[in-house]
């Protein structure tokens, strides 16, 4: 995870804190609707959820972070490597500089390539 959270602070997210388990808490941008990254990531295959944050001035509808899990892609196989490059594509959706469709690709891809254990 925490190879996933440097990769989306280096494209201009802010994890809260770093984490000690598989999720992650991000701080989006003033301003920016967690509604919409929300739907956004999950139009290329990144599921996520609105997520409060500490002394949030969002609404509970629309609170100010995103959460993310890795449990089940790193129990199908996900590497440090691909964490990070996952981590950059969320930060390029939520901020508009990645296409969906260069996004919703890599996702396809990364699926395909994953062990499937369950």
């Amino acid at each position: 995870m925490r190879a996933l959270e440097a990769g989306v602070k280096h494209g201009g997210i802010e994890p809260i804190t770093d984490t000690q388990n598989h999720l992650s808490l991000l701080k989006l941008k003033d301003g920016m609707d967690s509604l919409e990254a929300q739907n956004k990531l999950e139009s290329v295959g990144i599921i996520c959820n609105r997520n409060s944050i500490p002394n949030d001035s969002g609404t509970a509808w629309r609170p100010s972070g995103i959460r993310l899990g890795s449990a089940a892609l790193t129990s199908r196989g996900l590497t440090t490597a691909q964490a990070g490059e996952l981590g950059g594509i969320i930060a390029g959706v939520i901020n508009s500089r990645i296409s969906d469709k260069a996004a919703r690709a890599y996702t396809d891809n990364l699926a395909r390539n994953l062990d499937w254990w369950y």
